[in-house]
């Protein structure tokens, strides 16, 4: 979602300095429409910034979970271990999700 935002802004950003300098007056219709889309640009950086994770709540692991994801751990291997833990929270972050494995099966 993030990566889609940044993209997307960043195209908008770039097509509207292009209007705006390709325009021969700063009424001309193509000006007119540059500034819309770097107003659009600062809205999407807004939306992204609003939309950020502020910070990643602590991991609560019940006791069930715990010892389904060591299970899985030595059926399957780290990978899949960490599939199934991001699939069961899905906001925990690759790494996160790594940190907590790795923390587990100490």
């Amino acid at each position: 979602m993030r990566r889609k935002l940044f993209v997307s802004s960043l195209f908008v950003l770039i097509v509207s300095c292009l209007l705006i300098a390709y325009s021969e007056r700063a009424t001309d219709m193509t000006a007119v429409i540059g500034y819309a889309g770097l107003v659009a640009t600062l809205v999407l950086i807004m939306i992204g910034l609003f939309f950020r994770d502020k910070k990643a709540l602590p991991l609560e692991l019940g006791t069930e979970e715990k010892l389904a994801l060591r299970a899985e751990f030595r059926r399957n291997g780290e990978v899949s271990a960490i599939k199934m833990l991001r699939e069961n929270h899905p906001n925990l972050s690759i790494k996160d999700a790594r940190h907590a494995i790795n923390t587990l099966m100490k």
